[in-house]
């Protein structure tokens, strides 16, 4: 890990506020499915310091897969996790590219592949099929630019919650209310937000307490 890791994590700084939100907007009831889980941190924070135990995550990094097992194991969890790519299409083989020592993985950083020197090639996974797979109830969306696409071209109409952190260098602001269109016309509402970039929905035709 980069010290700036070493020490986000350490002093407790690392993905607080999604962390934050989800405390808030999360209960017993939702099953949870992250996207872009990384090295596990907020998987494990769901599941171990939330007591909850419906829980999955996917990440396309085999290497950042391999940090959260350790993680899990380290913390006597279990959730269920995936080494692949989400996206509206499955079976489709991305290239990803990543930075040495940081934990940003995107097939979305390819126009900055001289920045990016290492890559993977992984295949991807249906959100939609996903979601429907295992009755997800909670999505939280976390996927460095690929979120666009991945929503405008996915039927998430089961989702009762979603928390999407956005990369607002990725999608511009049309893109992103072209976003919010669709999720509105899905009954999913912006609720909580900071900064435009980390906002959390709820769909207004759940009757879910």
């Amino acid at each position: 890990f980069s010290k700036k890791h070493r020490y986000d994590i350490l002093s407790g700084g690392y993905e607080r506020h999604p962390i934050r939100i989800l405390k808030k907007t999360i209960n017993k009831k939702d099953i949870f499915l992250e996207c872009g889980s990384g090295i596990g941190f907020i998987t494990l924070n769901i599941c171990k310091y939330l007591n909850y135990n419906q829980v999955y995550s996917i990440e396309a990094n085999p290497i950042l897969v391999n940090i959260a097992k350790l993680n899990f194991e380290l913390n006597n969890i279990n959730p269920c996790i995936f080494n692949n790519a989400i996206h509206h299409e499955k079976g489709k083989n991305l290239k990803f590219f990543s930075k040495n020592n940081d934990f940003l993985t995107s097939y979305n950083y390819k126009n900055e592949s001289s920045n990016y020197k290492n890559y993977f090639t992984i295949e991807t996974l249906s959100l939609e099929t996903l979601i429907k797979e295992n009755n997800i109830s909670y999505l939280f969306l976390n996927i460095e630019g690929g979120e666009y696409n991945c929503i405008m071209n996915s039927n998430i109409n089961n989702l009762k919650k979603l928390l999407v952190l956005y990369d607002l260098k990725k999608i511009t602001s049309d893109e992103k209310n072209d976003l919010e269109k669709k999720l509105y016309s899905m009954g999913l509402v912006s609720k909580l937000k900071l900064r435009d970039r980390l906002v959390y929905y709820e769909n207004v035709n759940s009757h879910q307490t």
